[in-house]
């Protein structure tokens, strides 16, 4: 986009109702329906640096305003100071029985993968306005600076709870306590152990141990892909 002249035919932006629309809540997930609302808000400043007279400076400065609201929760829900995994993350993994460590879902891997997506893009427009010299598509060097500073520290953040849960599931004994949770469940009560003897007596118990190996493999690897995103 840097090295783009100025466009000579001016986009049609979506608005948010063309992709999150009534239903959406029933085709999209929350984090989704965030996401899709942030990324319009990112396109439209992005298409304003890139010379575009489709989008006036007060609705960039309402999509600002929108990035560094989104920014500010982002590093909320992603704080690690005090507990051991963020609030992000506590809503999303599955604490496993016998054991402190917490496992990640596909909800956990979605938010962060949506997150890291956003503020990839995030990024590459900070870095591009803070060299933009034209002045009818330049925007406030000082805010700028900050949006770039509350990314990186968001990317930081979401870094260690990536390192926290790749840490927890390497302990000694979350294999067993995954099995346990796989053939048990997570009730603790009458019920629970009473399937848990139901079910020892049907599955094969190297089998379950062999897919919980794997599933611990992919969580490593999704945690990994998510460590090498560089900003």
């Amino acid at each position: 986009m840097t090295v783009q002249k100025p466009v000579s035919v001016e986009p049609n932006l979506p608005s948010p109702k063309d992709f999150v629309g009534s239903e959406a809540s029933s085709e999209m997930t929350s984090s989704e329906i965030e996401s899709a609302k942030i990324n319009l808000s990112l396109l439209k400043v992005a298409t304003f640096l890139n010379g575009s007279k489709s989008v006036a400076a007060e609705e960039v400065d309402s999509c600002l305003t929108q990035v560094e609201e989104w920014l500010c929760s982002k590093s909320k829900d992603l704080d690690m100071n005090g507990p051991k995994i963020s609030q992000l993350v506590s809503e999303t993994a599955v604490p496993l029985r016998r054991h402190e460590a917490s496992a990640p879902t596909w909800r956990s891997f979605h938010d962060l993968y949506l997150i890291m997506e956003s503020l990839k893009a995030l990024s590459l427009i900070t870095s591009i306005a803070s060299k933009k010299t034209t002045k009818a598509a330049k925007l406030p060097k000082d805010r700028i600076q900050r949006l770039a500073d509350s990314t990186r520290q968001v990317y930081e953040s979401l870094r260690a709870n990536a390192r926290a849960l790749k840490s927890a599931i390497s302990e000694p004994g979350v294999l067993g306590s995954l099995v346990d949770l796989v053939v048990g469940g997570s009730d603790d009560g009458e019920d629970g152990t009473q399937l848990r003897a139901e079910l020892d007596k049907t599955f094969d118990t190297a089998a379950v141990e062999m897919f919980c190996g794997e599933l611990m493999e992919s969580w490593e690897e999704g945690l990994d892909g998510l460590l090498r995103v560089s900003l």
